[in-house]
């Protein structure tokens, strides 16, 4: 007889606040379709492995988050279990029986297959790889080299872009010469007075021609050769078999980002999350390859808030309507607000963890920061905090009651950075 329904597996218990929760959501938002919660499991009496879940990722409730743990809807609102409009409630509201909630079970996470995407015959758009370099080291040939001869995408053209040409450098001439004798490579003089990355490559995306861009730093090489038509199949709405949607709408995105690993093999970049480190870090930095993380997230294709540009897809006509990249930032976490005003436009930023290459960071310019640059540090990182202080401080697409600290993403945050008490209370009307 309810307005609302509270949907439990069998054997899963709920915690004693969880009605006031629920009832809390939908007073603070009575059109929402529906709202889900966290979990965690009983395993012989004990609770373990929480499962704190995204807030706003489709795909992965696509993907079996609404089967795991309690979730309440509105009967007359849901067509047939499709998750939009739905909220997610930050805290574990149900302990499941067993181990259900750790991706063992059948509603559980998946990591990616390696099926190939499935793009139809004479669909690929054209793609503009554009790659800022001061040419002046030998890394840089063997980043074109690689990606020439290791990319089995049909339709692709290559700019090198290069600040400035320093008059009498007998080193850089002979790179850039090199360079652009090789097929498929333009060489871009751009003329600048100094090197500010922002504006490199939003002059370099003026002269290139591709319906889709793919920023690329010239220490990158790729490991498999269907990389690019892995990110341009995500782009396209072709399914990319990054996690398994059960016959949904495959994953589709207007900006894409790669998984990257150092040249040891360690994970570079799996994600930013917005707010860890007290303000935005890559995920999983740092930890093995093969390192699924908590419930496998870390092989998980999936939303996230932001990617780096060391490897960044987008679709040409995102990067126009937000006008590229703001040259405020002309070192660093220019590709962060980049994929922050893209979302706040309307695009969808996806990171592919089953796209993988080497990234040699560092290897161009050394730290971001270093040397004469130090001083541009507080600048940018004030500049990021003063526009997107309310995304740093509750990242979407993480769970209000993971850990900020780096190297514990995913993990309970100790103490705890929000109570249900406070919550139900109205003194926090954060959802994710």
């Amino acid at each position: 007889a309810g307005a609302w329904l509270v949907v439990l597996a069998g054997g899963d218990v709920l915690a004693a606040h969880a009605v006031g929760c629920f009832a809390r959501a939908v007073r603070g938002a009575p059109d929402a379709n529906g709202f889900y919660a966290d979990a965690d499991c009983l395993v012989g009496g004990e609770r373990a492995a929480p499962l704190f879940k995204p807030g706003g990722d489709p795909w992965m409730v696509r993907s079996g988050l609404l089967e795991v743990g309690a979730y309440a809807v509105h009967p007359d609102r849901v067509a047939d279990g499709a998750p939009e409009g739905f909220g997610h409630i930050p805290f574990v509201l149900t302990h499941v029986a067993g181990l259900r909630a750790a991706g063992l079970g059948e509603a559980g996470l998946r990591a990616a297959p390696a099926g190939l995407p499935a793009v139809p015959a004479g669909a690929w758009p054209r793609v503009s790889i554009v790659v800022p370099t001061s040419g002046r080291a030998a890394h840089v040939l063997r980043c074109l080299r690689a990606v020439l001869a290791g990319t089995d995408y049909p339709d692709f053209e290559m700019l090198l872009a290069v600040s400035c040409r320093l008059r009498g450098d007998r080193v850089q001439a002979r790179n850039l010469a090199e360079a652009a004798g090789l097929a498929g490579v333009r060489v871009l003089d751009l003329g600048m007075p100094a090197f500010n990355y922002s504006a490199v490559n939003n002059a370099a995306v003026r002269a290139a021609d591709g319906a889709l861009i793919l920023l690329l730093n010239d220490d990158v090489r790729p490991i498999r050769a269907d990389w690019l038509r892995r990110m341009v199949a995500a782009t396209q709405g072709a399914e990319t078999r990054g996690l398994e949607t059960r016959g949904a709408a495959p994953l589709r995105a207007d900006i894409v980002g790669a998984r990257l690993l150092y040249g040891n093999g360690l994970v570079q970049h799996g994600g930013v999350i917005l707010g860890l480190a007290h303000l935005c870090e890559h995920a999983f930095r740092l930890t093995a390859r093969g390192d699924g993380g908590p419930h496998g997230i870390a092989l998980l294709d999936r939303q996230v808030c932001a990617v780096t540009a060391a490897c960044l897809l987008v679709r040409r006509a995102v990067w126009d309507a937000v006008g590229g990249m703001d040259t405020a930032f002309a070192i660093a976490l220019n590709d962060v607000d980049f994929c922050l005003r893209a979302r706040a436009a309307g695009a969808i930023v996806a990171m592919l963890a089953s796209v993988e290459l080497y990234h040699y960071e560092g290897t161009s310019l050394g730290r971001h920061y270093g040397g004469a640059r130090a001083a541009l540090e507080a600048v940018e990182v004030q500049c990021l905090r003063n526009t997107w202080q309310s995304v740093i401080a509750a990242d979407p697409f993480y769970n209000l009651q993971a850990s900020l600290e780096v190297g514990r993403e995913f993990t309970p945050a100790f103490p705890p950075r929000l109570t249900p008490l406070s919550w139900i209370r109205g003194k926090s009307a954060a959802l994710g």
